[in-house]
């Protein structure tokens, strides 16, 4: 039901409060830095939203220091990685997900080597698997997925659980509650930037 109101909301707002609130909503969990990056899609067709986004939500991102990726470029839609450079490089360079990504031909402990890599492997495979480390899914969830055959899957959320049920359940429930509270926050006519302050301090 809020998520209704949030949407009705947003229909009330300028084209420059659209975008970024719209953004501040998709990009909460990275804000939040429980999340090592997301990935967005805006259309060049309708709505504005690809202008907007290059006009407004740009400056958006660099206010609350983050980065993003253009992951794919075409005519009709632009598809976006938005990311907390810091935590992403953390999250790539953990032992086990280092130790996954070698084995898709990510050799550099470089940020900026391996978003290069998983581009052009972005264009080649249209959606990579291993993309699901850079969202900041488990490694074992991912590997999982690539060998499942069919769909054997605990549950299906925000990725699909194949091994730890426990262990993405708890993920998932803090990642409802961030985004609830960041829509909670807006429906309660919180400034932009108050709500940014909030969940960056973890004040919720």
């Amino acid at each position: 039901m809020e998520y209704i109101e949030f949407l009705k909301k947003l229909t009330l707002m300028s084209r420059k409060e659209y975008i970024e609130y719209l953004l501040l909503y998709k990009t909460c969990l990275v804000i939040s830095e429980v999340k090592p990056a997301v990935t967005i899609a805006f259309s060049k067709i309708k709505n504005n939203q690809y202008e907007d986004w290059c006009k407004f939500g740009i400056n958006f991102l660099d206010t609350v220091s983050l980065d993003y990726m253009v992951l794919r470029d075409k005519e009709d839609i632009i598809i976006l990685m938005i990311y907390n450079k810091k935590l992403l490089e953390e999250v790539i360079n953990e032992k086990e997900n280092k130790s996954f990504l070698k084995e898709f031909g990510y050799y550099s402990i470089n940020l900026e080597s391996n978003l290069k890599i998983l581009k052009n492997r972005y264009d080649k495979y249209n959606c990579p698997h291993e993309i699901g480390i850079f969202l900041g899914i488990p490694v074992e969830e991912v590997r999982a997925f690539i060998i499942s055959t069919d769909n054997n899957y605990i549950e299906s959320r925000y990725w699909k659980v194949f091994v730890d049920r426990k262990k993405s359940t708890d993920i998932f429930k803090r990642y409802d509650f961030i985004r609830k509270y960041t829509i909670s926050s807006i429906i309660n006519g919180f400034s932009l930037y108050k709500v940014v302050s909030l969940i960056k301090e973890n004040l919720y």
